[in-house]
């Protein structure tokens, strides 16, 4: 049987929106509610496109947060933290599996955050299913 992928999103939080735009129930104030109150927010933020895209609005919204979120956990922010003068060394964990870029990057010791290991990269995870991390080292 085919599922309902987005049933949650059109089939509750559309109605609890609606009838919070109207003034009759607001979900967390008026009457209990499971989740957090400011979850509310981006439940009624994609009314601003009206209910016939109200889906699709929540789906954009949810892919742009995710985006600005993954970009943060994974890309040049991983070394947002580092300070110019700080050292990092590359660890893999030996019981993952394992890569000669792991091997290659860890040997090399600590380096300068920012600079590139042997294998050209500047931060991990290098590649996908990757299981390493970068450590700061004490000067």
């Amino acid at each position: 049987a085919p599922g309902y992928p987005m049933g949650d999103v059109t089939g509750v939080y559309l109605a609890w929106a609606e009838i919070a735009q109207q003034g009759w129930v607001r979900m967390g104030i008026d009457t209990p509610w499971v989740y957090p109150i400011l979850a509310f927010a981006p439940m009624t933020a994609p009314l601003a496109f009206g209910t016939e895209w109200y889906g699709q609005a929540w789906l954009a919204m949810v892919t742009v947060l995710d985006a600005i979120a993954f970009s943060v956990l994974l890309g040049r922010g991983a070394l947002s933290a580092l300070t110019p003068d700080m050292n990092v060394c590359w660890k893999f964990d030996p019981a993952g599996p394992g890569c000669p870029d792991a091997e290659d990057n860890s040997l090399a010791g600590a380096i300068c955050g920012g600079d590139a290991f042997p294998t050209g990269h500047t931060h991990a995870p290098a590649h996908a299913g990757c299981r390493c991390a970068l450590v700061p080292v004490r000067n």
